[in-house]
């Protein structure tokens, strides 16, 4: 009896130790692999994996655009990128994470079961731009030309938190890390890139074009056919870019038809292309009657350019179908030969008092004949947009006369593959000392408005479009083949 009174008292005192002290378990926490390991901080949501089993997270990120984090394998994409964001979206709730199907949590003391008892505030989000600030999605594989892509994920403030438990809670700060990434690398030529001067502002290609960059020229096309250039002609020359690669290349020049591109000052990242062909030459130039037909070359034609290591092996190629060759008539503008031809031709025209920059552009139109081309069409040099009327009153109005299309935005050409030999190469003078900087080309292009005769020129600088009537502009001209279609 006395023992069990004993017995009686010392049970009432443990249950009254149990429910008066509170037991202090593990809080919950975010876990991608199952448990192994907790993610308890913005570090853990921050982290990225590589299919190698590579790691980085912010604390050991050391990446940067000079030093940037590879790829293991080649045609990996950056869904191939493992990280807290699912592979297939740019963002995530991260309450989503701790829902079906995903369920990425834990507490092991068990707490947080059923129906609420766990809920997430916060949030992640994803960003990815190449070297040139484009996005990119996801599942892009990247290429060394654009590289380094910048991989930026950023965490908000958030908390995971259970119904019940001591402790039963965890907070997240915001946070954000930038990785720079390359793919492995494998030669690439990246750009073909021209004079760039020209080539901003209203001259820059067309935003949806995705065709110029005007710090490195021309993207690289698709194909052989869309590819820079599609005109030509004597002492042009262009830059082949190229990425990835660990030796200057050796190149082989490639003629078709009395037209070579001639490859020199080959680097391993570089190799400058020329292009020589049928030329005036100077006596021709100053010859009303040049008496001589310059060689007309078949086009279209495809160049394929090739360049190759020190075993002979091939490293990376670059064709271009080249479509029209211009003939250029030096600096001769005017002369007492061509006042007389203009006179001769008013008189085939039947027209005893011709507007002097017309009948310019007629002698100019009748040398190129003779030497077995044609005067370049406004189509054949520029892809200006003329907003003016025919019946424009100002001097020097384009009047309703524009280039090729897709047109500019303005009188001025936009650097476009196919746009025209000076939306393709821009500022002529560059190339070669010997053109005029300063003078503008005569086309073949008039129209008759009040009777008048207005001719047509194309400005050296920015490709514009000008119709003069009763001054004397004296002018260059572009001598060019017919057209070619495309193969």
């Amino acid at each position: 009896m006395f023992s069990c009174s004993i017995i009686t008292t010392y049970s009432s005192h443990a249950l009254t130790s149990k429910t008066t002290n509170v037991i202090n378990g593990s809080a919950p926490y975010l876990t991608f692999d199952d448990g192994r390991t907790p993610v308890i901080n913005a570090d853990g949501l921050l982290e990225i994996s590589l299919s190698n089993g590579d790691k980085y997270t912010p604390a050991t990120n050391t990446s940067s655009q000079t030093n940037p984090i590879v790829l293991p394998n080649f045609g990996q994409s950056f869904a191939d990128i493992g990280m807290v964001i699912p592979a297939d979206s740019d963002s995530i709730e991260l309450n989503s994470l701790i829902s079906a199907p995903y369920n990425y949590w834990r507490d092991d003391d068990g707490d947080g079961q059923g129906l609420n008892g766990i809920t997430a505030t916060g949030s992640l989000s994803l960003s990815i731009v190449d070297k040139n600030n484009q996005v990119i999605s996801r599942n892009t594989v990247p290429t060394i030309c654009n590289a380094p892509y910048r991989v930026k994920l950023t965490s908000t403030e958030g908390k995971l938190e259970t119904s019940y438990g001591v402790p039963k809670s965890i907070d997240f700060v915001a946070s954000n890390v930038t990785y720079y990434i390359n793919p492995k690398p494998t030669p690439s030529i990246c750009f073909a890139r021209p004079n760039l001067e020209k080539g901003t502002g209203p001259n820059a290609g067309l935003p949806n074009e995705n065709e110029w960059s005007p710090n490195n020229g021309f993207f690289i096309q698709s194909s052989y056919n869309k590819n820079f250039p599609t005109t030509g002609a004597n002492s042009l020359y262009f830059d082949l870019i190229i990425a990835g690669n660990d030796q200057a290349l050796t190149w082989e020049n490639v003629s078709h038809d009395g037209i070579t591109a001639t490859m020199n000052n080959s680097t391993k990242n570089s190799v400058r292309v020329t292009l020589t062909g049928p030329s005036a030459t100077y006596s021709q130039i100053r010859d009303p009657e040049p008496g001589v037909i310059i060689k007309k070359p078949s086009l279209p034609k495809v160049f394929e350019l090739i360049g190759r290591d020190s075993n002979n092996r091939e490293v990376v190629k670059y064709g271009f179908n080249l479509q029209r060759w211009f003939v250029y008539r030096g600096d001769k503008k005017r002369s007492a030969e061509d006042d007389q031809l203009m006179s001769d031709l008013a008189d085939e025209d039947n027209n005893p008092n011709p507007v002097p920059g017309v009948a310019f552009a007629l002698a100019q139109k009748s040398w190129c004949e003779k030497v077995g081309y044609k005067l370049s069409d406004i189509t054949d040099l520029t892809n200006a947009y003329c907003s003016d009327t025919i019946g424009s009153t100002n001097d020097g109005s384009c009047r309703a006369q524009s280039g090729i299309k897709p047109l500019s935005l303005g009188n001025n050409y936009h650097r476009k593959i196919g746009g025209g030999l000076l939306a393709e190469w821009g500022v002529i003078s560059k190339y070669d000392e010997s053109i005029d900087p300063s003078a503008g080309y005569w086309t073949g292009r008039t129209v008759e408005y009040n009777n008048i005769t207005y001719g047509f020129l194309v400005g050296h600088q920015g490709g514009g479009i000008y119709g003069y009537a009763p001054n004397i502009f004296l002018r260059t001209a572009f001598c060019v083949t017919d057209h070619a279609p495309i193969l």
